[in-house]
């Protein structure tokens, strides 16, 4: 399926979808094009009815109305899109008057491998027919769709297994919640399997987990698109699997060092503690009994001493080391700290997706946030404006979560509108929900921009519902009944859940589950209403 949709998305470009040229009056009696004008679209290899669209086209619709062409030709080889000017008032068939041609697998050409570019607007020239005069230009986004295949695909589970949201509204964000550094608590690392499981064991009916792809396009549970624990502002997607992993293996190292230099104290403290006494104060016995009085002293300070000194000598602090490996990363410097650091929490080794469908307990259902980039998002982390190819990203999450998530209840979820179409897409028996800011932070994407647009898109695509900043929905209740009345399930997620009255307050309105850091406050709080 090739999805056109005109204009741009992205709110900070100016661009209208069609621009034509100012001719003189002659030349516009001789191109026809002095008479009230349409631009229809079509394509070639589909079975589907050419778009017909009066011009100008007004601004509201654009971007919000994808047309859609289905083709049996995977390769799109022999695809085609074409944009006519033809005359509104015509007889049918209509005299095109002006043509701009889309090649299609130009359109899709990858940078390397799975890699494709994140800039999805296209600009072709309208040419007169007779004459190939230049008319103006059509501007244009697009998205190919590739069909998924899996064997224990299928719709013979219950679609509605996410009812049981209804009797445990709560959701565990990041496992038993996000690592700030303000937190008075004791924090496990985010998106960790012991995360999982202590929001599990804490009453969460779901943990969401957030999903990124690496280089050699393994599922790995990570948040930030940059991994700062490199040292640099290296993005998930350009480490392989045995790199990201290695990254935790440095605690492992310090964890094993201390245990094997704690047993180096034991061993010698008898042997050292009198020659270190004299050493450390600089002492000379000068008999028999001085010696044995210094032997005397409280022995306490004597094994501090030695454990201290031989601990300096042995391993480094590694709080202090991590921080001066990250601190010219832009993560760092901007929050100051980095999640699933020693120092701040109890760490964990970082995790894949295969580990945790396959260790967590069938019972502890999932939330699947993919996570891919859009291009404002890479441009403010400063990466390069390529990602791994769409389909191929969806295709294997897709492939993880059917091959190795029978039996579980899962839910997807993305901010990334592109994403949640090709979900919906290409499997029909697992719930997708939109994540939008719902106008409390800017978003290029004006589908991601407000809560309507949200509403839109979510009902456009048949998705189950939305998922927006919780602040929207403190702010004006009676948003809930829009989004309800609009046929879509409403969960929220965002730093004001933490609080467990306001995250009560939602669900008294009609909220149908809250994503929240404070799984156990927000329980207890709902237990008591």
């Amino acid at each position: 399926m090739v999805l056109i949709t005109l204009g741009s998305s992205d709110t900070r470009e100016s661009l209208k979808s069609i621009e034509l040229n100012l001719l003189s009056l002659p030349n516009l009696h001789n191109t026809g094009l002095d008479t009230a004008l349409s631009l229809m679209i079509s394509a070639t290899n589909t079975d589907d009815e050419p778009t017909i669209l009066d011009l100008p086209i007004h601004d509201e619709i654009q971007c919000t109305e994808p047309i859609s062409f289905s083709t049996s030709d995977h390769s799109l080889k022999d695809v085609r899109v074409m944009f006519d000017i033809v005359p509104t008032y015509s007889i049918a068939p209509k005299k095109v008057l002006g043509r701009a041609v889309a090649l299609i697998p130009s359109l899709s050409k990858n940078f390397t491998t799975h890699r494709r570019s994140l800039i999805s607007t296209m600009t072709i020239p309208i040419v007169q027919l007779e004459t190939l005069d230049f008319l103006g230009t059509i501007n244009f986004e697009f998205l190919i769709i590739k069909p998924f295949h899996h064997p224990k695909m299928g719709v013979e589970k219950s679609h509605t297994y996410w009812k049981t949201l209804s009797t445990n509204p709560v959701i565990g964000h990041r496992g038993n919640g996000m690592n700030l550094t303000d937190k008075r608590s004791l924090q496990l690392g985010e998106n960790t399997l012991e995360s999982f499981i202590a929001a599990s064991n804490l009453g969460a009916s779901y943990v969401e987990l957030d999903v990124q792809l690496t280089k050699d396009m393994k599922p790995v549970i990570y948040h930030d698109f940059l991994v700062s624990e490199t040292g640099f502002d290296c993005p998930v997607h350009a480490l392989t699997l045995e790199q990201f992993l290695a990254i935790k293996s440095q605690d492992k190292r310090y964890m094993n060092e201390k245990l094997e230099n704690s047993k180096a104290i034991l061993s010698l403290e008898d042997s050292l503690a009198v020659s270190e006494v004299f050493v450390d104060n600089n002492l000379e016995p000068t008999n028999p009994s001085e010696s044995s009085t210094r032997v005397e002293t409280p022995y306490h300070n004597i094994k501090t001493r030695i454990g201290r000194s031989l601990s300096l000598q042995s391993f480094s602090d590694p709080t202090r080391e991590w921080k001066e490996l990250m601190k010219n990363t832009r993560d760092f410097k901007n929050k100051g700290f980095k999640p699933n650091s020693r120092g701040l929490t109890i760490t964990s080794p970082f995790t894949t997706l295969l580990e945790v469908l396959t260790t967590l307990p069938k019972s502890i259902g999932i939330n699947i946030e993919c996570k891919y980039p859009m291009l404002d998002e890479s441009q403010q982390e400063d990466m390069e404006a390529y990602a791994i190819e769409l389909n191929s990203w969806v295709d294997t999450v897709l492939e993880y979560v059917y091959e190795h998530g029978e039996g579980r209840d899962i839910l997807l979820s993305s901010f990334h509108p592109d994403v949640c179409i090709m979900l919906v897409m290409k499997q029909p028996s697992i719930p997708v929900l939109f994540l939008t800011e719902a106008g409390v932070n800017e978003m290029a994407d004006i589908r991601a921009r407000s809560l309507q647009e949200a509403i839109r898109f979510a009902k456009r695509w048949n998705l189950l519902g939305i998922i927006p900043d919780s602040k929207a929905i403190i702010t004006c209740p009676r948003l809930v009944k829009v989004v309800k009345q609009s046929g879509l399930m409403l969960f929220t997620y965002g730093h004001l859940n933490s609080k467990p009255e306001l995250a009560s307050l939602q669900i008294k309105y009609g909220v149908d589950a809250v994503i929240s850091d404070s799984v156990l406050g927000v329980r207890k709080e709902l237990r008591a209403v």
